[in-house]
């Protein structure tokens, strides 16, 4: 019988604590272990304590447990895509070694997406540092429940300036669907979900987005998307590349450019040196230099994009500096401390947006006082 989903889990060298709870969550899910399919690809990784943890759930559930072995390490991407190859379910979800499921998730997103004929089903995460014994009850966000019908290109762009979607790992998604389209993660990066993501946005029809927690992020300091050395976050760069020549190979540039536009400027920019800014010690103006490059080589107008003015507060935020807003923020605060650091910042930078970043006129020196003035930013 068809399993009705099947889960792809890249391996590497896990933690037998960390695999075992995965795996504990996966098993008890109430939509019943017998409707599950588990694909576990070990990425490179034929250590015997790896295919000891993963022959022990392989006897568990001999009927609905795969391990693949493959010699070489190519990244999750690959394995994500290797093990969409084997699956047999009517929905493909993913999630990675370290974390752990609600217990609901799968038979509650399953039923939404036969209910509504979705191609992707989800919900949210949540990030955690410590492990409690999942029960089977539900966490509510507060947010209401979602339905995008993309019948257009109107509704298309909507989409993709404005669809929430939780991530691939609190998702599922029909599997015809994504063989209908060769949908598939890059291998040999780290963020390949952001391809991954990209690619389901542009082909989707009928997407549910539930206002509900269903997975649980392990916050691992060691895993390879949060690493403090900054080797990973430079991935972040090619991905989005790699997103662009496959949007202009598959044809999306001629409909939705001011989308892609956008959507890059936000990755590739924006977000990445977000990431710089909060986990590296020192921007690296090199690279701050590239990015700038490719961006005007790709984009050499940006600074016309509609959505820039499109009164989304995300994207309209991008247009304007943050200092004034900041400085009366620590004034109104009597923080004379975090006062007496922004009057040290050089009047050029006082007036500068992300829009102005992305010139690449900034020195090294006036790019670190960008970086203070983003980190005083007072949390939402």
């Amino acid at each position: 019988m068809e399993p009705k989903v099947s889960v792809i889990i890249p391996i590497y060298h896990p933690k037998r604590e960390y695999i075992d709870r995965l795996m504990d969550s996966v098993a008890r899910q109430t939509i019943g272990m017998e409707k599950i399919e588990v694909i576990l690809v070990s990425d490179g990784d034929q250590s015997q304590e790896t295919k000891e943890i993963l022959s022990s759930w392989e006897e568990r559930y001999p009927e609905n447990i795969l391990v693949i072995y493959y010699e070489e390490n190519r990244r999750p991407g690959f394995a994500r895509t290797l093990g969409m190859d084997y699956a047999r379910g009517k929905f493909i979800a993913f999630a990675d070694q370290d974390d752990w499921l609600s217990l609901e998730m799968y038979r509650v997103l399953v039923e939404k997406a036969e209910e509504f004929g979705c191609d992707i089903a989800g919900g949210h995460s949540t990030r955690d540092r410590e492990y409690r014994r999942p029960v089977a009850e539900r966490t509510y966000t507060g947010e209401k429940e979602v339905l995008w019908e993309i019948q257009d290109s109107a509704s298309r762009k909507k989409f993709l300036m404005e669809g929430k979607l939780g991530g691939y790992w609190c998702s599922i998604y029909r599997r015809d669907f994504l063989e209908e389209h060769g949908i598939y993660y890059p291998a040999d990066v780290t963020y390949d979900d952001n391809f991954f993501g990209a690619l389901t946005r542009f082909y989707a029809k009928k997407v549910l987005v539930m206002g509900e927690y269903f997975y649980h992020w392990f916050v691992n300091d060691q895993s390879i998307s949060i690493r403090q050395d900054g080797s990973t976050y430079f991935d972040r760069l090619k991905v989005e590349l790699l997103k662009l020549d496959e949007f202009k190979r598959r044809g999306f540039f001629g409909e939705y450019r001011d989308e892609i536009e956008m959507m890059f400027i936000q990755m590739y920019f924006i977000n990445t040196m977000h990431a710089f800014f909060w986990h590296l010690n020192d921007v690296p103006y090199g690279i701050y230099k590239d990015m700038c490059h490719n961006v005007g080589r790709e984009f050499p107008t940006y600074w016309h994009n509609p959505y820039f003015h499109s009164g989304l507060d995300e994207y309209e935020s991008a247009a304007w500096c943050y200092y004034p807003t900041i400085y009366q923020y620590y004034r109104d605060k009597g923080d004379q401390e975090n006062i007496q650091i922004l009057e040290k910042v050089p009047e050029k930078v006082r007036k500068v947006c992300w829009l102005d970043v992305m010139e690449g006129d900034l020195t090294e020196v006036e790019l670190t006082w960008f970086k203070i003035i983003y980190l005083l930013l007072p949390s939402p």
